[in-house]
């Protein structure tokens, strides 16, 4: 950018942590989807090369990397605003309700499923208007608010524990060298160790029975379905 001094600020999440974020924002945006297994294969990894391929453009000494990591950045605003050099203290800035809100683990389970239901549903040509994901977040967004208050589990992860530590030895060498170029006196990009889980799974019988029996009439509600086709459907998916 002629005349300009630009900064490319790149914040990065853990490997693992990011593609279990990505997963469930890729639901929640209305997309089909079987397992974050699959997911993992598809999904883009290095942070290393999406680093490189910026400071080819702008220059190595304007990109700045933050691990986003509570140990490393206890407030991600108050960060951004001193590397901007911006005011001091967010409290001077109006600053809105976060609407990026992590759903619960049931509301999940009933996205994956209704958005996997959609896309096997037979429909006649032009049903959705051709503009298949508008459609599916409009009704993502009529659910999440339907289930607003459901008891469910909020702090979930999803991708299995070997998986996310086969994940993080692989890319442990390409963490260091950004560590190494990008971080001033520092080896390791992340150092908020990996601790075991038991992750969670996306299948319909995992849900309450109450936010189950709930789910149910909001496929009555929105898809004019009978208590039949529902629990045809439904069974299907809880075997």
């Amino acid at each position: 950018m002629i005349g300009y001094n630009t900064k490319i600020i790149i914040y990065l999440r853990r490997n693992d942590l990011r593609l279990d974020s990505q997963f469930v924002q890729i639901i929640k945006s209305g997309n089909p989807i079987d397992s974050i297994e699959d997911f993992l294969v598809k999904s883009p990894k290095n942070y290393f090369k999406l680093i490189e391929d910026w400071a080819i453009v702008f220059g190595t000494e304007n990109i700045i990397v933050r691990p986003l990591e509570k140990t490393q950045i206890p407030d991600l605003i108050s960060d951004f605003l001193k590397i901007a050099g911006l005011k001091n203290s967010k409290n001077e800035f109006n600053l809105i309700e976060d609407k990026n809100i992590k759903p619960g683990l049931d509301q999940v389970i009933a996205l994956k499923y209704l958005f996997n239901w959609l896309a096997n549903k037979k429909r006649k040509p032009g049903d959705f208007k051709n503009n298949y994901l508008k459609f599916n977040k409009a009704i993502a967004r009529n659910f999440l608010k339907f289930s607003k208050d459901w008891e469910t589990p909020k702090d979930y992860k999803l991708l299995p524990f070997e998986k996310a530590k086969e994940l993080l030895a692989e890319e442990t060498k390409w963490n260091q060298k950004i560590a190494n170029k990008y971080l001033e006196n520092q080896n390791e990009l992340f150092v908020e160790p990996l601790k075991y889980y038991q992750n969670a799974s996306l299948e319909l019988n995992q849900m309450s029975n109450d936010n189950l029996l709930d789910f149910m009439k909001f496929l009555k509600t929105n898809f004019q379905l009978t208590p039949n086709q529902i629990k045809t459907n439904v069974s299907k998916s809880l075997k």
